[in-house]
């Protein structure tokens, strides 16, 4: 075996040099997305990543649930009956005294206008603050998300009753 030469010692130095700057480079990035402001020691860097990669996959694991569930509620819906699509599709969710939120996925054939909706939310209390809706033209579906919150705070909103009449009306 002969004795590195000067070349070929340049050379690993040169790789190595190489090799360090861009560990340099991977780890600055690291840094950068995990939003560290102050130095850190890479094995503190190291480990908040792994803490970010694991609360990442918690957060990952409960929106499958979340999204498991939507989909049996989906598919259990009482006016899923109706419709071999599954459509029309409601859901009513409330927050202590902040409002109501009603989620409606209809097809192309609907039988009731939006502004059947909000006249159903405001004869019970609510008063409508947004109102948005999306065409899903690749499946035929109108989404709907109506955000509406109590008149008087006082008085609040009756989720049970609004439910009802909605469900009446998007589902006859």
């Amino acid at each position: 075996m002969e004795p590195p030469t000067i070349n070929n010692r340049t050379e690993r130095n040169i790789r190595e040099r190489d090799r360090r700057m861009h560990m340099r480079n991977l780890l600055s990035i690291l840094s950068s997305l995990l939003s560290v402001q102050s130095k850190v020691s890479l094995n503190n860097l190291v480990d908040e990543a792994t803490s970010h990669i694991k609360k990442m996959k918690m957060r990952i694991d409960q929106l499958e649930l979340r999204r498991t569930k939507a989909k049996q509620e989906y598919n259990n819906h009482p006016c899923s009956s109706s419709d071999s699509s599954g459509l029309p599709f409601l859901r009513i969710s409330s927050s202590d005294s902040t409002g109501v939120e009603v989620n409606l996925i209809t097809g192309f054939t609907k039988n009731f206008k939006l502004h059947e909706v909000i006249e159903v939310l405001q004869e019970e209390g609510a008063q409508v603050t947004s109102c948005s809706s999306t065409l899903k033209s690749d499946d035929h579906r109108f989404i709907y998300t109506i955000i509406s919150q109590p008149m008087c705070s006082r008085i609040g909103i009756k989720t049970g009753k609004i439910a009802e009449r909605l469900q009446d009306l998007v589902c006859s």
